[in-house]
């Protein structure tokens, strides 16, 4: 991983030698050496640094002071604050206070720059993979806002109708519906789908769970699992209310099947007990994106972790093929 790292120290033989240490502890590490904090923070500003490492004992400004003005360039920065005082708490409460995390004292020993250093660059990766991760909502919330688009140009005048029925009973509900859409178009377009499943596909996803709407709310925002015996068996009957608010409606005929089986599971421990090949593929779909999705809005940290369950319901839940390639572009787009 290419990290950038930034050395201020008014004694250049210092600079130099940190920065011939540190290089020479990965490839992957690329050092720039300034002699003033003034200097430093003009370089901030045209060029992007991951780490910066600083004196505490600086002529035009102390370390601490330089670490507070970094935090307005980039709060991701990682600091480290090297000193020749051999007393660390003495400087803890202001360490805390510029938000720097290492110290290194002097003399510093290499296993003490590896150690940091390979702390430092987890420290990086994870902020990376979270700014990936941030990235990728954004596009999956232009995503939904382009499907919007393609809706409001042309699907017909029944399907907005039903949408504006939906999004009145129930906003989480009408962009959870537009979310495994968008799901369900990215999964389905790796898997070699036809035109016309697609758009069936696109239509039962938008549609899937408007029979939630006519329910209590508790049944909408609570996981089934945790639903009373009766609820749930009120909560199970939510596809079929969906296809029979559908039915006799133009152009819903095939969209209508997927609804009614978007809660059955590969191996048939579904609502309705079908399984296997004999669940469409776009039901098989369905299924695993609005399982996803659902999950993911009661814990929104959880995609890891969520992802290795839904592993553990390949075969079971999931069609494995599904699966494979879900977990595949999910992980490319983090």
């Amino acid at each position: 991983m290419h990290v950038n790292i930034l050395i201020v120290d008014d004694d250049l033989k210092i600079a130099d030698l940190l920065k011939i240490h540190f290089m020479s502890l990965s490839d992957e590490l690329h050092c720039k050496t300034v002699t003033s904090c003034t200097i430093a923070l003009e370089m901030l500003s045209a060029e992007s640094f991951d780490i910066v490492v600083a004196d505490y004992r600086m002529p035009d400004l102390s370390g601490i002071e330089f670490f507070r003005r970094v935090t307005s360039y980039n709060p991701e920065i990682v600091k480290i604050l090297f000193s020749g005082f051999s007393d660390l708490s003495s400087l803890e409460d202001e360490m805390t206070k510029a938000d720097i995390a290492y110290f290194i004292s002097k003399p510093w020993q290499l296993a003490q720059l590896r150690i940091m250093l390979n702390s430092a660059i987890k420290l990086i990766s994870r902020a990376r993979t979270l700014r990936a991760l941030e990235e990728t909502l954004r596009d999956r919330d232009r995503q939904i806002i382009k499907l919007d688009e393609y809706i409001r140009r042309n699907l017909e005048a029944e399907i907005a109708s039903l949408g504006e029925i939906l999004e009145q009973s129930s906003r989480p509900l009408a962009r959870h519906c537009r979310r495994v859409a968008v799901l369900t178009a990215q999964t389905a377009s790796r898997m070699n789908l036809s035109p016309a499943q697609m758009d069936t596909l696109q239509l039962a996803s938008l549609c899937h769970d408007f029979g939630l709407a006519l329910m209590p709310e508790h049944l909408r925002t609570t996981p089934e699992a945790y639903l009373s015996g009766p609820d749930q068996k009120n909560y199970r009957n939510h596809p079929q209310t969906a296809v029979r608010i559908l039915r006799g409606l133009d152009g819903f005929n095939a969209a209508m099947e997927l609804v009614a089986l978007h809660h059955e599971n590969f191996d048939g421990s579904g609502y309705l007990g079908l399984k296997g090949d004999n669940l469409p593929i776009e039901a098989r779909i369905l299924r695993l994106c609005d399982y996803y999705d659902e999950e993911t809005q009661f814990n929104g940290q959880a995609h890891q972790d969520l992802l290795r369950f839904m592993k553990t319901q390949s075969g079971k839940i999931f069609d494995p093929a599904v699966l494979e390639v879900f977990e595949s572009f999910m992980n490319k787009a983090r």
